[in-house]
């Protein structure tokens, strides 16, 4: 069994290594040792009259969502590779379909063997029109967004930042795996949740319902006026900062982390790790519960 093994073992390096050496010969053979930067500059426009609808997907670009006072609806990617396979550079892809806008980067999915390196940035640039639904996923890039009126908006990176300023929509849904959520001035129902990273929800406003949940991340949340809120956390704190004024229904609980509060609460139950209570004359539920964190709520 162990000779059969060792064997196998062998075979797997031999053809590893045979492979390499036909892939390096191929290289000289083929000029590809030869890396050159390639810049990029492709934009295009569309009539945001016709647009109800956009949806973004990106690999290993950083998007930019701009405001403008321009008439028209502009979509521009930017930026070098440094590569030796010209079939790798990126292209722009930006199309309509009915009412809807979709906007992609194609890369070429067939190269094996090569050097390549991008340093990307997409701007979309939106004039002020009320969408019905805005959707962007990214892989491997950050999003900042500002400005933006959407019935529904649904942002959602792996290995990227969320910054949001100035967001107006009934439902928002956001979510990060690995990066930070950063929320400022909105309006609307909000749903944020990220696994390793920070979520920040400031300025918030007619919003009935918020929910935020982290894997190893803290959570901040400030708002002018209260919500119905569900909050959990694994492994972060979690603070609230709400009118002095507030009234509400509280319930917290927590694994291990202790349990600060700077309102006049009418306690129902508590313990060293929980509390329920009313705040005034109670009114909307905000529940919190951590594993390992602690929870501060005041004004």
């Amino acid at each position: 069994m162990k000779s059969s093994m060792k064997k196998l073992l062998i075979i797997l390096a031999v053809t590893m290594v045979v492979s390499l050496g036909i892939a390096a010969i191929v290289m000289v053979m083929t000029d590809s040792f030869n890396i050159a930067t390639e810049k990029i500059n492709d934009s295009k426009t569309f009539n945001p009259e016709e647009i109800s609808s956009i949806e973004v997907d990106l690999v290993s670009t950083d998007l930019n969502i701009i405001p403008t006072t321009k008439g028209e609806i502009i979509v521009h990617f930017y930026g070098e590779v440094s590569t030796n396979l010209k079939r790798a550079i990126p292209e722009l892809v930006a199309y309509k379909t009915g009412d809807k806008l979709y906007v992609e980067i194609l890369r070429s999915k067939d190269i094996l063997i090569g050097i390549n390196i991008s340093r990307t940035t997409m701007d979309i640039y939106i004039p002020e029109i009320i969408l019905e639904e805005f959707k962007i996923n990214i892989v491997s890039g950050d999003v900042i967004l500002e400005d933006i009126k959407a019935a529904e908006t649904y942002l959602e990176t792996v290995s990227g930042d969320i910054k949001v300023q100035d967001l107006m929509a009934e439902k928002i849904r956001i979510s990060s795996v690995s990066g930070d959520i950063i929320v400022q001035d909105y309006t609307g129902n909000i749903d944020a949740g990220s696994t390793s990273g920070d979520i920040s929800l400031i300025g918030g406003d007619d919003n009935e319902d918020l929910d935020a949940s982290t894997v190893s991340g803290g959570i901040s949340i400030e708002q002018d006026a209260v919500s119905d809120m569900n909050i959990g956390s694994t492994s972060g704190d979690v603070k609230i900062r709400l009118p002095e004024d507030s009234q509400f229904y509280l319930d917290i609980s927590t694994v291990s982390g202790d349990i600060k509060y700077y309102f006049t609460i009418n306690i129902s139950s508590s313990g060293r790790r929980d509390l329920e209570g009313t705040v005034g004359n109670g009114g909307d539920r905000i529940m919190i519960s951590t594993v390992s964190g602690d929870v501060t709520i005041g004004y």
